[in-house]
């Protein structure tokens, strides 16, 4: 479950078949058998679903794992418009710890189906569905954040679910040629790829005031959520998430919570989807992808609780989550 960003809801437009400046027209949807999940999910390969034939232009494609996404997810960077610098994403979920709603009608694909959201302010989102349950996610965005109110202050480019449509379309071809693909960490200086979020949650029913809630573990055991997902009832959930940078926080060090030694927290509260939220976000290890010199990322544990009304015990009681979750997890390179 991810905070989701203040959004400017706009009609969505999908064109079919129209290819992205110059590039390869997309495939057909591909009719899939029956593609599910199997081996161990930590080492699925998101990047294998991202084609390069998405982008042209100026800015040679390179994949490399999403911004502020799930740990294990796969971006690749291109142009799909002079001067539009985007990126398409891969990433996996479940649908028992996450619930899609289509802005149309799901469309079947063989064995799966398609399901596309109504698009926000900053990302539009294609999601396949697979018989097992699996979610396999494509998302188009506009890096630059003046390319994407452009000048005139306007709604997001009509582009980010141009590029969705056609990673979904890529993306599905290669589903149906080879399933899902295993191989060895893009990163493998990551910590967090081989966390179990519900190990480290623990159980914060008694801390929720819940007795015996449900419980939601997401994909690759790298998300965990307890309770009942719906307004008005309090919840708890913990995951991994990279992030390029970590975003700005203004709070002095020293006024901080250390959630471990040499540790501290970025506390942030926001109106959450179930209550009023709070967020802690631990910074716990910096990677590299595989390509030297390459990209680097935050890898960073983040904790939620959403209560009905006050904010600031939602804030006391996610931090206290965290720190009895962290010691849970690999620890980080000293």
């Amino acid at each position: 479950m991810r905070r989701v960003a203040p959004a400017v809801l706009i009609a969505l437009v999908v064109l079919f078949g129209t290819a992205c400046s110059g590039s390869a027209e997309p495939p057909p949807v591909s009719a899939l058998g029956p593609v599910a999940m199997t081996g161990d999910p930590r080492t699925a390969d998101a990047c294998a679903l991202l084609d390069p034939q998405l982008f042209t232009g100026t800015i040679p494609p390179s994949p490399y794992p999403g911004v502020g996404d799930a740990v294990g997810s796969c971006r690749l960077i291109g142009q799909a418009e002079p001067y539009r610098p985007q990126s398409a994403e891969a990433s996996f979920a479940h649908e028992r710890s996450m619930t899609i709603t289509s802005a149309e009608p799901p469309e079947p694909a063989g064995s799966a189906t398609i399901l596309r959201p109504l698009p926000t302010y900053d990302v539009c989102r294609r999601v396949v569905r697979l018989v097992d349950g699996t979610l396999v996610m494509f998302a188009g965005r506009t890096i630059s954040e003046q390319a994407r109110i452009g000048a005139d202050g306007g709604p997001p480019p009509v582009a980010d679910c141009q590029v969705a449509e056609r990673a979904l379309r890529f993306g599905l071809a290669r589903l149906a040629g080879t399933g899902i693909t295993h191989g060895p960490s893009h990163q493998p200086e990551s910590v967090l790829e081989r966390g179990d979020a519900c190990a480290a949650l623990g159980d914060p029913s008694a801390r929720l005031g819940l007795t015996d809630p449900p419980r939601y573990v997401g994909f690759a055991d790298r998300h965990c959520f307890v309770g009942t997902p719906a307004p008005g009832q309090p919840v708890a959930w913990l995951d991994f998430v990279a992030m390029d940078t970590l975003p700005p926080y203004p709070t002095p060090r020293d006024l901080r919570p250390e959630i471990r030694p040499g540790r501290e927290g970025q506390v942030s509260s926001y109106p959450g989807q179930f209550g009023s939220a709070c967020q802690v976000l631990v910074p716990w290890n910096i990677t590299n992808y595989y390509v030297r010199p390459g990209p680097k990322q935050w890898e960073v544990v983040r904790v939620v609780v959403e209560l009905p009304v006050d904010v600031l015990r939602a804030c006391d009681l996610a931090v206290q989550l965290a720190r009895e979750s962290v010691p849970r997890l690999p620890a980080p390179p000293a």
